[in-house]
Parts: C-alpha cells; sequence; structure tokens
C-alpha cells in the first residue's frame, strides 16, 4: 500500500508538472505572438481628428484663417494618419502616401505648393530641407510647410532664379538621421545647391541619441536584452545628459560641414524657435497647454543651446533662430508643438533675412 500510495502520488506530480509545461508553453507562444504583433499595433493611428481630441477648446479657425471647419478638419486629419515604415540606416521614414492635403512621394519627400520632379532639375535651384515634424509640418497643409514657405521667401529674395525646396522633415528625426538621409541623397548622385537643417526640439526629445521606435526594432532580434535607456534621478545626471547631446549635435554640425565642403553645397543650420523659449504666451499667441512632459529636457535647458551658439561652436553656417516668435502677436503654432501656417511664414523670413545678413545666400 505505501508503494502504491507513492506511485500515485508521483503520477499526480508528473501530471502537475506536465500541466504547467503545456500552460507555460501556450503563454509563451501567446507572448512571442503579442511581441511579433506590437510593432504594428504600436504604431496603428488612433482614428479620429487627434488635434481636436487633445485640444476641444480652442478655436482653430484664427489658426487657419479663411478655411472652413471642414477643411481644417481634413488638414488635422491627414498630417497625423500618417504611418511609419522601415528604412536602412535611418530606422524609419514616413510611408509614402497621396492624400488632399499631405502628399509624401516614393523618395521620401513631402510635397509642397508645387509638384516638384524626383531626379531633381538640375536648371532650378535645389533645396532640400531636413527636419522633424515641424519641417514636415505636422498640423498644415502641403502649400503651408515651412519648406514651402522657404521657396517663397528664397524666390522674393533672390528673384534671378527658380527655386525648388524638397521637404524631407520625418517625424521623430533628430539630427543624427537628418544627416543619414541627406549622406544617402549625396551617394545616389542627388547633390543640392542649398541643404538647409532646422534643428533643436528633437535632438532634446533624443538627447541619448537613439532613434523613435528603436525598442521595437531590438525586440527582432533573438535573445536581446530589455530594451531600456538609463532613467536621469538627479541634476547631475540631467546637466551631464544635456551636455553629452549638445556636444553630439557639435559633432554633428562638423560632419555637415565636411559633406558641404567635399560635395560644394552652400549650408544653413538653423536653431528652431520652441514654445518653452523666447516666445510670448498669451492666449492670443499660444492657446494651447505647454507639452513639458513630453519635452521636459527642451523646456529646461533650450537657453544652453542658445548659449552654445552664441559662442560659435556650431561653426559659421548655423543661424540662431530661436527667437524668431520673440515679438509674436498672433498663433505661432497649430498645436502645443508644430507650427501653424503663420508661424512657418514668420520663421521663413527671419531664416531668409538672417542668412543674406550673414552673407550666406550666394545662389
Amino acid at each position: 500500500m505505501p508503494k502504491e500510495r507513492a506511485f500515485q502520488a508521483l503520477a499526480i506530480l508528473l501530471a502537475v508538472v506536465l500541466l504547467e509545461s503545456v500552460l507555460l508553453g501556450v503563454l509563451w507562444l501567446r507572448w512571442r505572438a503579442a511581441v511579433a504583433r506590437e510593432p504594428a499595433d504600436a504604431l496603428t493611428i488612433p482614428a479620429g481628428n487627434l488635434i481636436r481630441q487633445a485640444y476641444p477648446e480652442v478655436d482653430f479657425s484664427f489658426i487657419y484663417p479663411g478655411q472652413s471647419p471642414e477643411e481644417i478638419d481634413l488638414i488635422q486629419r491627414e498630417a497625423f494618419a500618417l504611418p511609419y515604415r522601415y528604412e536602412a540606416f535611418t530606422g524609419f521614414c514616413i510611408t509614402p502616401t497621396n492624400g488632399r492635403t499631405v502628399t509624401v512621394t516614393d523618395a521620401g519627400f513631402r510635397v509642397g505648393a508645387a509638384a516638384r520632379p524626383w531626379p531633381p532639375d538640375q536648371t532650378a535651384i535645389n533645396v532640400f530641407v531636413f527636419g522633424g515634424s515641424t519641417t514636415f509640418g505636422c498640423g498644415v497643409a502641403g502649400r503651408d510647410t515651412l519648406p514651402s514657405a522657404l521657396e517663397r521667401e528664397l524666390q522674393r529674395a533672390c528673384p534671378g532664379g527658380r527655386f525648388a525646396c524638397y521637404n524631407f522633415g520625418c517625424g521623430y528625426y533628430f539630427s543624427t538621421q537628418e544627416r543619414l538621409r541627406l549622406e544617402q541623397l549625396l551617394a545616389d548622385g542627388h547633390v543640392p545647391k542649398l541643404a538647409i537643417f532646422v534643428d533643436g526640439l528633437n535632438d532634446f526629445y533624443a538627447p541619448h541619441g537613439i532613434p523613435e521606435f528603436s525598442a521595437r526594432v531590438a525586440r527582432a532580434f533573438p535573445g536581446a536584452a530589455p530594451f531600456n535607456l538609463p532613467t536621469i534621478t538627479s541634476a547631475e545626471q540631467a546637466n551631464a545628459l544635456c551636455e553629452s547631446m549638445l556636444n553630439r549635435y557639435r559633432a554633428h554640425v562638423r560632419m555637415v560641414i565636411a559633406l558641404m565642403r567635399e560635395w560644394d553645397f552652400q549650408l544653413l543650420i538653423i536653431g528652431q524657435p520652441v514654445p518653452f523659449f523666447e516666445f510670448p504666451r498669451t492666449p492670443a499667441t499660444y492657446p494651447f497647454p505647454l507639452p513639458t512632459r513630453q519635452h521636459p529636457f527642451a523646456a529646461a535647458a533650450y537657453d544652453r543651446f542658445r548659449q552654445r551658439a552664441a559662442s560659435g561652436e556650431f561653426g559659421a553656417q548655423f543661424l540662431w533662430c530661436g527667437d524668431a516668435f520673440a515679438s509674436a502677436q498672433s498663433v505661432m503654432y497649430a498645436d502645443s508643438i508644430h507650427y501653424s501656417p503663420e508661424g512657418n511664414r514668420v520663421l521663413a523670413r527671419v531664416i531668409v533675412e538672417r542668412a543674406r545678413q550673414r552673407g550666406l545666400l550666394k545662389l
């Protein structure tokens, strides 16, 4: 009897172990399936007008004068409904699309007020503009983006030429990705007459220098360790991270200048305006809450960027335009962080005026 009971207990234990193994196997398979699905699920764009949902009290007719509520709704929906896809070296890019207010070509640029040929027409003065979502123009139609406004201002300043501005802005891109995009274009034989980089916000947004979506990409590799950015727990760590980011940006500037010299194009590097700094925030100029939680480093340390720029360490091609909205009396932003049509016009005017004053436009 004791032997029989021992065998029964052993059989029960073995059955429990087998059942647990099966359950663990099922859970593991479900977890792996969830991980495999997560990148696609995580990049799914929520339905609806995200801007209206975020700021239900804002009267957007003042930001888009002369446009109907239906037109405004379409602009806001289309600009934030663009999915991303994998791209070598930069990590990702915006999927080509052909909407009513947003068109992104297979070559990777957003169409502005008028379609531009690709490859570029070599008889035109071709200008490649790089930056993040503020350059791409989230929240504005193609004709109202910063590169479109720059094209008009450059044409006005240099009426003897025929300008064609190509908008290579992409959401989340910071200086390293922008430079890689330029390098890809140069390697493919597309050399601009003028390259313009619009920088600041996203370098502070990604102070570790790690592109957006990197954690999802890392999970594609078997045995990948957890992808966690270091946690900042003290003022000393925050200060060190900020200095590291600005040093990396200085290295970026040096590399872009080296490309300029080797490929013989002109260059402008712009320190862009942000709503946290050198901007008179009033209900008339900024009817939004400040996005300090999403952009804590820009909110806390943008003045350090200005100081480093004022010291001259970013080179002769750098133009500080962080104060472009310092005298604003109308709305410069289409939401809490992206420029409005008027904001893009003002910034373009400031960029071209300061570039001419410095003798940086020899087109």
